[in-house]
């Protein structure tokens, strides 16, 4: 099973949407196209709402990641892993990650890990501008 990780972002539209049509930005769209096209299934990780499925509901918010601690950023890396964990089996499979540092470097990547699942980062070390050009390319074929 190959499953997609996509962080949220700050462009949003304002009121109720589906998750996968709330976020709004390029970076966003570019990496919700790449891992609906590569992935079985996918979630958008919130700095709100943690893990969520991209056809749920959910209002707009004003929070991101940058508003959490460190401390604050571990304890919902650790909320986010125990719900991918419950949602799907982890043990040997590919898990994609499109989200920025703030994301992955707080202990997301050890919980996956720990899971058994295979990181995959088609992104790692690419600046915006870089990403956005690869997102617009699109996944390998």
């Amino acid at each position: 099973m190959r499953i997609g990780l996509v962080g949220c972002s700050a462009g949003k539209q304002a009121g109720r949407w589906p998750a996968r049509e709330l976020y709004n930005s390029q970076l966003f769209r570019g990496r919700r196209r790449w891992v609906e096209a590569t992935c079985d299934r996918w979630y958008i990780l919130s700095a709100l709402y943690l893990l969520v499925d991209p056809e749920e509901p959910i209002d707009s918010y004003n929070l991101n990641m940058h508003h959490l601690s460190p401390a604050s950023r571990r304890q919902w890396s650790a909320r986010v892993a125990g719900l991918l964990r419950t949602a799907v089996d982890l043990e040997g499979a590919k898990v994609e990650l499109h989200a920025g540092q703030v994301y992955l470097d707080y202990g997301l990547r050890h919980h996956l890990r720990e899971a058994g699942a295979v990181l995959v980062e088609p992104a790692a070390g690419l600046g915006i501008g870089k990403q956005l050009s690869l997102y617009k390319i699109g996944p390998p074929t």
